[in-house]
């Protein structure tokens, strides 16, 4: 049996209350993840130091691939420039989005699922 070879997935983010915006980001490993996950909630809580708040901030621009995004008729860059220059709160739902995507099974469809059709004895 030879190597399986897995393949990186990029999660797309879209929002019901942002239509059009498109955020494109690559996944990290469980141990950031783990790590990322008590600093969201730090910097949701109002509770990060600055050390904390710049880690959270890196490591997403590090992730993010790219984004469809404009403020006041102004593109944004895809990089840590752009993510610091976002407010909290559309940080905080690109965050979240993200966190979802990477902590939630991928979607199957019936078709797609490979189950035994042999009857259970």
């Amino acid at each position: 049996m030879g190597r399986y070879k897995h393949a990186s997935r990029t999660f797309v983010l879209e929002f019901d209350d942002m239509p059009g915006l498109e955020v494109r980001l690559r996944p990290v490993s469980v141990s950031q993840l783990m790590d990322l996950a008590g600093l969201a909630d730090e910097f949701a809580a109002g509770k990060a130091t600055p050390g904390q708040v710049s880690e959270l901030f890196e490591t997403f621009a590090d992730r993010l691939v790219s984004w469809n995004l404009d403020i006041d008729d102004e593109e944004v860059p895809a990089d840590i420039k752009g993510v610091r220059s976002l407010d909290a709160d559309l940080f905080m739902k690109m965050l979240s989005g993200w966190f979802a995507g990477m902590t939630q099974a991928p979607k199957s469809s019936p078709a797609e699922m490979d189950l035994p059709m042999e009857p259970l004895r």
